[in-house]
């Protein structure tokens, strides 16, 4: 196992716009050194064995497209200021072990296409912000512990090729249904129980 590091050159500070360590045995916490590379535009840190939380630093990432911690030990929330980055493509943080609640601020994320937050312990309700993201293209919520309904906005036709999963199946014993999905809006409807999913007929 590797300890993260972010003890950089100079060199690399100043020109890095790609840094991709994805499945390489590395542990402990993400650094918040990672803040301090201007030109960063994809990093990669997935299937490590990261523990601690994100590091609010990364918010000064401007030039940041792609984000993914997915399959590592990361918990607590997702810090406000990673909603700053304005250019964000890509925002992958799927079975991790975050808390808390998505942000109304996610409508920031003015050309974000694809948003995996699923198998983590996410609560409340899906923004309103999050469906009126222009470019969103592919969205991943199921297993957590949502609630609510799902924005109408989704169901528009011209959305219809868009990729939407959260757990919107009725509960077998009690019928009831963690997040509502009107008939035609949820691409898949997963049970948090059975870790099932499948498509709404109707």
């Amino acid at each position: 196992m590797k300890q993260a590091n972010a003890k950089a050159s100079p060199f690399l500070a100043k020109f890095a716009e790609d840094l991709e360590l994805a499945d390489n045995l590395l542990t402990g916490a993400v650094p918040s050194e990672l803040g301090n590379l201007p030109q960063l535009q994809q990093l990669r840190l997935d299937q490590n064995e990261l523990t601690s939380s994100i590091p609010s630093e990364l918010g000064k990432l401007v030039r940041l497209r792609e984000l993914d911690l997915h399959s590592t030990k990361i918990s607590g929330t997702i810090p406000d200021e990673l909603y700053d980055l304005t250019s964000m493509r890509v925002f992958s943080l799927y079975e991790m072990n975050l808390t808390g609640t998505i942000s109304t601020l996610v409508g920031q994320f003015s050309l974000l296409f694809r948003f995996h937050a699923r198998n983590n312990h996410l609560t409340g309700a899906i923004p309103t912000e999050m469906a009126l993201i222009p470019r969103l293209r592919s969205t991943w919520l199921q297993f957590n512990d949502l609630n609510g309904t799902v924005p109408s906005i989704v169901c528009a036709p011209e959305r219809s090729r868009w990729e939407f999963v959260v757990d919107c199946a009725s509960d077998q014993i009690t019928g009831q249904t963690p997040v509502e999905c009107e008939l035609g809006c949820c691409t898949e409807c997963c049970d948090p129980v059975t870790r099932e999913c499948f498509r709404p007929e109707g």
